[in-house]
């Protein structure tokens, strides 16, 4: 993982960390975890639509019917999954990983 910072519009820092994961490095397929402090980062507006899985209630982003983000909040943080650049990860895979992920 890679620990950092961002900066919000407001000039507030916020530790964030982000994780690139190998689904297929031969045909370069990498998906990405991330978490922030920032409880509001503008990646995070306007979710297609809201699923509640195991207790934990998932924000989900498509983009042509496939979906290309999962995020879900804690008391202190927020973080997501984020699929490869073609969306190789499948809806119901993508929203299974954001599920079964604890910190």
């Amino acid at each position: 993982p890679r620990s950092y910072q961002i900066r919000d519009q407001q000039r507030h820092d916020h530790y964030a960390y982000r994780m690139t994961l190998a689904l297929n490095p031969v045909l370069g397929q990498y998906y990405g975890v991330q978490g922030t402090t920032w409880l509001n980062p503008p990646i995070l507006h306007s979710p297609t639509q809201t699923r509640n899985v195991g207790g934990k209630q998932l924000l989900i982003y498509a983009n042509g019917g496939k979906v290309s983000l999962v995020a879900w909040r804690t008391n202190g943080a927020v973080y997501w999954i984020s699929n490869t650049l073609n969306d190789q990860i499948g809806n119901a895979q993508m929203i299974a990983i954001a599920a079964s992920l604890t910190h």
